[in-house]
């Protein structure tokens, strides 16, 4: 079966597509190399201009030729399929959201708060799983007051830590096991400049600080303001978007019992060393 191909610019989804249809298209310079591609076979969004054979299209004049061995008869196009040359809108997309081909209104988008807060979760219980234990061998004070102090020293830790490895790598631990992605609006990593000021909002707009009651409001306007507009204010303000992909039951599932031992660990060697210090 032939594959097909997805282009998706100014959050609306043009296609479906066959490879020849795609590169006459490139060839009229109606797509750019930053334009976004869903290929069947990737089961993601990426920069045309990055993917073969049509990033040779780009600047060429003669057509490209495809390996003979891929080409597939062309099917017959679905009765409601969108024809090329429309620009038909991305299921129940909104500002800010792209979905998948094939998404509906009640199937995966990229307003999922309970999945982003589940990785952000295990990003902190493994941070906290690591930091806790070295600020006990440097010998930091862990009375009760001491350990919320340290709670809210290592969540601003926490800030550049995780620019780094968005600048680096994309994802974080918690978003990878969560199979998530953060890219700029045109499909590309971060760079470490804007990875810094994604973590640094995510810590003021959405934690609070740390701080209880105000990360309680901050927690719930942020949850607003994704589930309503489908992008949280500091992916608005930085120029980025969170990518999805299924989890499944059992991913989920697995994901809330390592929550509650990452948490249960840090926190709990945290009281008992504050019980000790107490008494």
């Amino acid at each position: 079966m032939a594959e097909t191909y997805f282009v998706a610019r100014d959050e609306q989804q043009i296609g479906p597509f066959t490879a020849e249809e795609l590169l006459r298209a490139i060839r009229e310079e109606r797509y750019q190399p930053d334009d976004l591609l869903w290929q069947d076979s990737f089961g993601d969004w990426r920069p045309l201009g990055q993917v073969s054979p049509f990033k040779e299209q780009f600047g060429n004049p003669d057509p490209v030729e495809l390996n003979p061995k891929r080409e597939q008869p062309k099917p017959p196009p679905a009765p409601t399929a969108p024809a090329v040359t429309q620009l038909p809108p991305t299921g129940p997309s909104r500002e800010g959201e792209l979905i998948r081909p094939g998404d509906s209104g009640n199937a995966l988008t990229q307003r999922r708060p309970f999945v982003r807060y589940a990785a952000r979760m295990i990003d902190m219980g493994l941070f906290f799983f690591i930091v806790i234990p070295v600020a006990r061998e440097l010998g930091l004070p862990m009375s009760s007051n001491a350990t919320v102090l340290l709670q809210l020293l290592a969540l601003a830790l926490l800030v550049p830590v995780e620019a780094l490895v968005l600048a680096r790598f994309g994802t974080t631990p918690g978003k990878a096991f969560m199979r998530m992605q953060v890219v700029r609006d045109d499909g590309q990593r971060l760079d470490l400049a804007t990875a810094m000021s994604r973590s640094t909002k995510v810590w003021l707009l959405g934690w609070g600080l740390g701080l209880p009651l105000i990360s309680l409001v901050t927690l719930i306007i942020s949850f607003a303001k994704l589930t309503g507009e489908g992008k949280t204010a500091w992916d608005s303000q930085c120029g980025t978007r969170v990518l999805h992909q299924p989890i499944g039951f059992g991913r989920g599932l697995l994901a809330v019992v390592l929550i509650f031992f990452l948490m249960g660990s840090s926190l709990g060697g945290m009281v008992e060393q504050a019980s000790r210090f107490g008494g």
